[in-house]
C-alpha cells in the first residue's frame, strides 16, 4: 500500500518518523502469525508503558518488543521487574545480544521465536 519511495526508504534503512515503527510492528506481527502464534499486547491502564507482543510459551507468558533502532526499552525492562518473565525479545534493527533475561534480536529473527 505504500509507494515506491517508503519501499525504497525501507530496502535502504532510510525511512523515519513514526511510520518506520509501524511497519516493523507489522512485519513482526506477520511473521508471528504465521508461526501459529496468537498475539496479545500489554498496555498500562495509565497508557504509559506498552509491549506489542505477549506470546505464550510453555505456560509461560514472553513479552517481546520491537524497536525500530536500537534505543532503550523501558516498558519492557519495567515489565521483566515486575512480572519477573523466564524470558524477554527486544526485537531491533542491530545485532544479537544478552543482557539478564532479555535476548535482543534482529528483526528477521522474529521467525524463529
Amino acid at each position: 500500500m505504500y509507494g515506491f519511495d517508503t519501499k525504497t526508504a525501507i530496502l535502504d534503512n532510510s525511512l523515519i518518523g513514526p511510520a518506520k515503527g509501524g511497519v516493523y510492528e507489522n512485519l513482526v506481527a506477520d511473521m508471528l502469525t504465521k508461526r501459529g502464534c496468537k498475539l496479545y499486547y500489554y498496555k498500562r491502564d495509565n497508557n504509559s508503558q506498552e509491549i506489542e507482543f505477549l506470546l505464550s510459551q510453555n505456560s509461560k507468558i514472553i513479552p517481546v518488543e520491537v524497536k525500530s533502532g536500537n534505543s532503550s526499552t523501558i516498558s519492557l525492562n519495567n515489565f521483566i521487574s515486575e512480572f519477573n518473565p523466564p524470558y524477554a525479545y527486544k526485537l531491533i534493527n542491530g545485532n544479537l545480544g544478552i543482557s539478564g533475561t532479555k535476548i535482543t534480536l534482529p528483526l528477521y529473527m522474529a521467525m524463529f521465536i
